[in-house]
Order: structure tokens, then sequence, then C-alpha cells
């Protein structure tokens, strides 16, 4: 297999302190061209839409669904899956300034409604404010009473659901979770749209450590949670150590907590020390020598009184599962595994019982950077854990639908018998994560994918990258994005260099690795189907919104000297 090694391209956004002054020129420059593309694209689409209707046959199960929250790729990620299921999206969503979203120019999705993310897009604002400010400078009268009322997101939701009769409404992210919770209530009184994701008392596995535990070892199953041990005598010490593999450490930790917050258990896998106490004394066992192990051990204060937790520190790959949840049942489902081991401890999860573990909190970064392998679905550790994952959505509230992400630890460890596999699991949540997509995208599964997501069941889940052509072991495709990997990988090596700043070894790399993107990534927004919202972010919203901030910045120098020399 060959080995990927991708840096993540960020795109070039606005929110950047500085643009590059050639930036600068080159968008005034294009910003009437940008115009007259918007136009015509925002022609072209509707004329489309008028000419070219869905075929009468596939009206009947068509669903109305709506999409909310999410960056502007996993919504637009999201409305190609379901528009290739014969679905038809809405799609609800911030814009930075007035009518410049990307997803506005999609052939997925039948409507867009923007909202601005303040009283008025902050470019816009910025620059009128400018223009005010010079007027009261200069004497000249500008006219900007009259504001744009600050959209109610919830207002908007409620009205959309209810004019478009919505079947189904999916909350990628819930940023403004109060919101989301409240308008979850309303529409769940007051129409017969079903909304997609678990209720909080099933969000709070991927909040509680304990409770996920809990739910884990209700299931009886092999696939077990990583939990520490409470060792009440320098004799427990010795015994578990004696039990450990060669080369495995253990970490024994003591709470600076009294003695009076310490409940007794006679199980010593059950403990109840609050975690949220700070650790008093740690240690790394085994010392590298038995004497200084029996040393250490010798001088430790542990008793009933005054117990010890001691944590099994593992090395092994993080293996992901994503699935999507109907009714309690896994309707698609698939597994990937890093090629990179990593340490992990119950330690981890201690830290913070109240969020995901720290190692695991931001999931894209092994699932891009790291080119995560897809499990082969017959093998049998992917057959084990869909097992698991009907297991664990069985167990959830009844009909709970959402996407299920189980984040696992697969060990390995040498026996008489051969090598011997673990599999322990470590955290969950619900989130809408784009592991489903990607990985449909590189085998060709979208359309299953996005009838899953429209609450489609028909028996048996689907397996991603189980198809009728052989499994291949290759590796979940990155993302990238063609304008900043250029910027990135092309221009700025040739600056570089020019400047004597980098060797000419500095253009043949970035070529290197532009040539490498383009040949084995995914550009983040271009779809062959669906070419427009490409066209647009960069030959549109680009142009619009760093032409907004140059205005801004000019103004602001020419006030500066206005009012300089007013003071003179």
């Amino acid at each position: 297999m060959r080995a990927h090694h991708h840096e993540t391209q960020q795109p070039l956004h606005r929110h950047e302190t500085h643009q590059p002054l050639f930036l600068s020129i080159l968008c005034l420059g294009l910003l009437p061209q940008a115009i007259f593309i918007a136009t015509a694209l925002t022609i072209y689409k509707r004329l489309r839409s008028a000419l070219f209707r869905p075929p009468l046959r596939n009206a009947v199960r068509r669903k109305r669904i709506l999409v909310t929250g999410g960056n502007t790729t996993s919504i637009l990620a999201m409305a190609r899956a379901l528009e290739a299921a014969g679905h038809q999206v809405y799609v609800v969503d911030y814009e930075r300034a007035p009518s410049s979203s990307p997803l506005r120019s999609s052939n997925a999705i039948a409507k867009f409604v923007g909202l601005p993310s303040g009283n008025l897009a902050s470019s816009v604002t910025a620059v009128k404010t400018s223009f005010f400010h010079l007027g009261s400078i200069i004497n000249i009268s500008f006219d900007i009473s009259q504001r744009q009322p600050l959209t109610n997101l919830l207002a908007t939701i409620l009205q959309l659901i209810e004019s478009q009769e919505m079947d189904l409404w999916i909350p990628i992210q819930e940023n403004g979770l109060q919101t989301v919770l409240q308008s979850k209530e309303i529409v769940t009184k007051h129409s017969s749209c079903q909304i997609y994701g678990p209720d909080p008392e099933v969000k709070r596995l991927s909040r509680d450590q304990d409770l996920f535990s809990q739910h884990v070892e209700r299931l009886e199953h092999d696939i077990r949670c990583l939990s520490p041990v409470m060792v009440r005598s320098r004799a427990e010490v010795h015994r578990l150590l004696s039990k450990i593999p060669t080369g495995q450490q253990c970490i024994l930790e003591k709470k600076a907590a009294p003695s009076a917050t310490i409940e007794p258990d006679l199980n010593p896998r059950v403990y109840k020390i609050s975690k949220d106490l700070h650790v008093d004394q740690r240690y790394t066992l085994p010392q590298p020598s038995l004497n200084e192990t029996y040393s250490l051990v010798a001088g430790l204060t542990i008793s009933r009184e005054q117990p010890w937790l001691m944590h099994h520190v593992l090395e092994g790959r993080p293996v992901n599962v994503s699935a999507l949840v109907i009714n309690n049942t896994v309707s698609t489902f698939t597994a990937s595994i890093s090629p990179h081991a990593i340490a992990f401890s119950s330690g981890h999860l201690s830290k913070n019982s109240r969020g995901l573990a720290q190692a695991w909190r931001n999931r894209q970064n092994w699932q891009q950077s790291d080119n995560i392998q897809p499990l082969d679905p017959t093998s049998a550790t992917a057959q084990m854990l869909l097992a698991f994952a009907e297991k664990f959505s069985l167990r959830l509230p009844t009909s709970t639908n959402a996407q299920l992400n189980l984040r696992f630890i697969l060990t390995e460890s040498a026996t008489t018998d051969g090598i011997v596999q673990r599999i322990w699991a470590t955290g969950c949540d619900f989130e809408i994560a784009p592991l489903l997509i990607q990985q449909a995208l590189t085998y060709g599964q979208v359309k299953s994918v996005g009838a899953a997501y429209g609450c489609a069941l028909d028996g048996r889940p689907t397996l991603l990258s189980a198809s009728s052509v052989t499994y291949e072991d290759r590796d979940t495709l990155a993302t990238y994005s063609l304008p900043a990997t250029a910027y990135q990988n092309l221009f700025l090596p040739i600056v570089t260099v020019i400047l004597f700043q980098a060797p000419l070894k500095a253009i043949l790399t970035g070529v290197a690795v532009f040539l490498d993107q383009i040949a084995f990534g995914r550009e983040e927004l271009f779809d062959g189907k669906d070419p427009l919202p490409w066209v647009w972010r960069w030959l549109v919203q680009l142009p619009f919104e760093a032409s907004a901030e140059t205005i801004e910045y000019a103004i602001g120098i020419l006030i500066r000297y206005l009012k300089q020399r007013k003071h003179d």
C-alpha cells in the first residue's frame, strides 16, 4: 500500500489578519467579473430548476429534508448524498456577506436560506460604518438608518419546516445547543417533521465516561472498556504487575482526596474516588530494574483507607466506527483503523469524565493526517465491531435515530499460540462526522448513505467498502482545497526562492506535494456532477469578501488621514 503524507490544507479565509497585497489587488480587479459570474450562475440554476424537473415516478419516494449546521464542505457533502438518494434538500446557513455562500449554486440543494452572521455581514457592516464615519468628517450625509433586523434562527427553521412541509431535519452540528433544543421541542409538538439525532439522555453517553462504561458492561460483549483498578495494598500492586505482558507499563496514582470521600467496594474495578480531584502522586511501573520497583512500592502508603488507582497503559492502533442508527438498528456501517499506534490508558478517560478523552478530541487529525485505512467489512475484526455496534444501538432508548461514532484501541500481544488481538472501547459520540460520506465517496456508495440518512432501512446494514468488486485495502482519500494547495505548494515556494529565502529544492518539493494531492486526494468542494459551488467559492465569494476587506482597510486609512488634517 502506498503511504501518503498530506498536510492539512487550509483555504484562504477572510479572517486571516492580513491578506497579501497582490490578492487584494487581484480580487478588486476581478470584482466586476465576479458580479457577472454570480448573476449568470444564479440565472442558470433557476432555468435549470425550471426546465429539468425530476421525473414524476420518483416524486412519491422523495423526502423533503432540512440540513443545518456544519461548515460549507460538510453541508455540501450531506446535500449531495441525500440528493443522490432522490431526496429534496433544503439548507439554512449563515453567510459572512449577503448572497455569498457557494451553497446557493449547488444543484443538490433545492432551496438555500442564508442568514447574516450579525445585523449585517461583517464586511458590509464595517464598510457602511466607515462610510458613515467618513461622511461625518467631511459633512456628507449617508443614510444607513435602514438596518436589516437580526434574523432569528429558530423562527427561520420553524417557518421553513411549516411552509415546505419538511419530512426530516438533520442538524449536522449543534453549535447553538440551547437554540437547537428549543427548536427540536417545538418542531416535535407542532409538526410531523422527524429530527435526526439522539435525545439529551442518549448524549450523556458521550459526555460521561462512567455512564459509557456501564452501558458497555451491560452488553456482555467480548469488547470491554479500559477501566482503572483500585489497589488497597502493596501486595495487590505486585500481583497485578506480575500479570501484565512483558514490556507493558502501568501508572499508579493517588488522588488528593480525604479518606471520607472514598467509598469502599469489594470489586477492585469499581472505584468511587472523585475524578474531579487532582492527582497527588503518580508513578510509572515497573521501574527499570526489579529492585527499583520493589523499593518504590515499599515506600508508598497504600491501605483500604488510602487506596490508589492503577491504570494499564496500552500500545495500540486507534479504530473508529461510524454507523447510522435508524430505530435502534444499524443501517449503515463502516470501520477504519489508523496505521500508527498510540499509547493509551484509562488515565486519559478519568482526567475528563464529562467530555471526550483528549487523545480523541480531534477525530479528523488521525482520519486525515494519518491516512486511515478502511477495515475489510468481511474480516473478523470488522464483524466483531459490527456486532458490538448493533448491541450498543439496541440498548439505547427506544426509537433512537442518530449517527453513532465509537472509538476503540486495537492491541496486539505475542503468545505461544501466536499474535492475540484485543479490542478496547474508549468512548463514543453522536456527531454527524464526515467519515461515512468519505468512505461512500471512495467506494461509490454515496446513494446508499444518502438513503440511510433519509431513514431508509431495508433490513441488513449497508457495509461501506463491501461492493461487487473485489475489496482493495486502500487509504481513505485526504481532502484538499485546489486554490489553497496551489498557493502554498506552487506560488509561495517560487516567491521564497526568488527572494533567496529558500533553496531551489523547495520548488521541486512543493510541486511533488501538489501533484501527490491531485493524484491521491479529493478536492473538498469540486464534484463533476455539481461543479458550480467550487466556481462560486473561488470566483465569486473570495473576490467579494477580499474586496470588502480591502475597501474597509482603504477607508480606514482615509479616515485617519482626514482626522489628522482636521486636527492640524
